[in-house]
């Protein structure tokens, strides 16, 4: 994975065991971002300086499980609320953009 250092823009991490968190944070370029939505049962050791150095960003989601996620379908069923999704392509840009 060392051919790779320093060439995503955003990862997103879905490994709920335990791992080698700098081993991905490494592979981001400056400004990159690493979302954490699984949950080790151990805390993950975070080298400081991969995040300082490169300005690198870290960051969790709790995404829900199953049984959320059941849950909201329920109620996006039950009202006049259905369940949407968007999806997008990824863009480089140097311009800041905005979705209305």
């Amino acid at each position: 994975m060392q051919k790779h250092n320093e060439s995503f823009d955003f990862i997103l991490d879905a490994v709920s065991a335990n791992h080698d968190i700098n081993t991905y944070i490494n592979l981001l370029r400056r400004d990159g971002n690493l979302t954490l939505v699984g949950a080790p049962a151990k805390p993950l050791a975070v080298s400081a300086f991969g995040l300082i150095m490169r300005r690198r960003s870290f960051s969790g989601s709790n995404i829900g499980g199953i049984p959320e996620t059941q849950e909201m379908l329920d109620f996006c069923g039950s009202t006049t609320s259905p369940p949407t999704s968007k999806s997008s392509r990824s863009r480089r840009s140097t311009k800041p953009t905005r979705d209305c």
